[in-house]
């Protein structure tokens, strides 16, 4: 934990803010949704593009696989597991569960949650 960042200690916090701050502004600021709606490319929104790339692309500059399935270390392995375990098995089931228990009548809105239960987690050791 000494070695990350603030920002890579706090992150979850930081996700948890942005995904109650977006909650609030789409519910009392309603014409924020027909702005945002307004540009799309074969039925992809911009902003949510964007916001996408910006949030992933220095994920994916970081990723050094070759020192992952190089090294003879079961410490790596260990973590290749769990993230296996985590992105596979145990986040899809959760967001399934979390995308019908809270959003019954929903089905857009069930099926973004169910994209975020697949998207990966990125670990921090």
């Amino acid at each position: 934990m000494k070695q990350l960042s603030f920002l890579d200690k706090t992150l979850s916090l930081w996700i948890l803010l942005a995904i109650v701050f977006g909650t609030l502004v789409g519910v009392y600021v309603p014409s924020v949704r027909s702005v945002l709606n307004t540009s799309e490319v074969e039925h992809v929104s911009i902003p949510v593009f964007v916001g996408l790339l910006l949030m992933l692309y220095p994920v994916f500059c970081k990723v050094k696989y070759e020192d992952w399935f190089l090294s003879r270390d079961l410490k790596n392995w260990k973590f290749v597991v769990l993230s296996i375990v985590l992105n596979w098995i145990i986040c899809p089931f959760v967001m399934a569960a979390l995308a019908w228990a809270t959003l019954p009548d929903l089905p857009d809105y069930r099926t973004g949650v169910l994209l975020i239960g697949i998207a990966r987690v990125r670990l921090h050791f």
